[in-house]
């Protein structure tokens, strides 16, 4: 114990406001977590600066162990939220640690439902980070899917976790049309993250990108999954994306920026030499304030993409 109080006193812990009992959570240390509480039983209940109690950090670490201590000696630690609304179950599960979250869940399972201040579930940081163990455990629970900001598979997609992305289509395949409050679909998530295999996945379940009656791509006002490419400057996601739907080639966003505007603001020379090739035209384009892409790649200095264009001296 002496050591323990020793370590504690040089984390710089008290800073936080965290007792020695939070030090024990932290580190695991099952052996005096029942000796802390015995001294004083009302540290279970402290929280430190972050609002979190011990029962918080045992949860995040994954000490299966010191969490069953605290759950037994309250059990109503599991009901309290942090400074950002994250229950106990966010925790476990944004870190993937799959017991904690089967014991957290075992004393509450409404918590797979429960949203901290981002309107996240625990579903929003296991997908994030790509724990599959975890994501499988919450769906099996039945959670809410659509509602906040953006979905699980958008921040799957958005990551690149090819393996829970499969998981969530296989869960809920009309998620593929879903759109986050920024009016984007999980595709345009994995195209801004430049991800093959999962953009792969995501256009082997057809994603609607074409009006059928009209023809016409279907916009967004974060404009179309290749404008989202073009930004992102991965040359292979825009051929991807192109050979699943040409049309995409000339198509412009909300205010008349085509993906090769966008690839010339941030200099990404490759798409810009791929955008040219499939269609010299896109040359001419200009936006609702009348910028051409040349000038979009001179006004932010990006001198490879503006040696690209032809005749750059006169179109600037």
């Amino acid at each position: 114990m002496k050591e323990m109080m020793r370590l504690f006193a040089e984390s710089g812990a008290k800073a936080e406001k965290q007792t020695p009992l939070h030090y024990a959570a932290k580190e695991g240390r099952a052996d005096l977590v029942p000796l802390l509480l015995a001294d004083n039983p009302t540290l279970a209940d402290a929280t430190d600066l972050h609002g979190c109690t011990a029962l918080y950090y045992a949860a995040q670490e994954g000490h299966d162990e010191v969490l069953a201590q605290l759950l037994a000696h309250n059990p109503n630690l599991i009901n309290e939220v942090d400074n950002d609304g994250n229950t106990p179950l966010h925790l476990a599960a944004s870190r993937g640690h799959d017991n904690a979250v089967a014991l957290v869940l075992r004393h509450k399972p409404a918590l797979a439902n429960q949203k901290n201040y981002l309107e996240a579930t625990a579903l929003h940081g296991a997908a994030k980070s790509g724990h599959e163990n975890v994501v499988a455990r919450l769906l099996a629970l039945d959670p809410t899917l659509v509602d906040g900001r953006e979905t699980p598979l958008h921040l799957a997609a958005r990551g690149g976790h090819d393996g829970v992305v499969a998981q969530l289509l296989a869960y809920n395949p009309t998620l593929i049309e879903a759109k986050d409050s920024w009016d984007r679909t999980p595709l345009h998530a994995a195209a801004r993250g430049g991800h093959e295999l999962v953009i792969a996945r995501l256009l082997a379940k057809k994603p609607k990108l074409v009006d059928e009656k009209n023809g016409t791509v279907l916009q967004t006002s974060a404009g179309t999954v290749l404008h989202s490419a073009a930004v992102q400057g991965n040359v292979a996601v825009v051929v991807q994306l192109l050979a699943y739907c040409p049309e995409l080639i000339d198509a412009k966003d909300a205010y008349g920026g085509t993906a090769l505007h966008f690839a010339a603001s941030e200099g990404n020379v490759e798409v810009i030499a791929e955008l040219l090739a499939r269609c010299p035209s896109l040359v001419d384009t200009v936006d609702e304030l009348n910028r051409t892409p040349l000038f979009c790649a001179a006004r932010y200095g990006h001198e490879r993409a503006v040696e690209l264009f032809p005749l750059h001296s006169e179109q600037v």
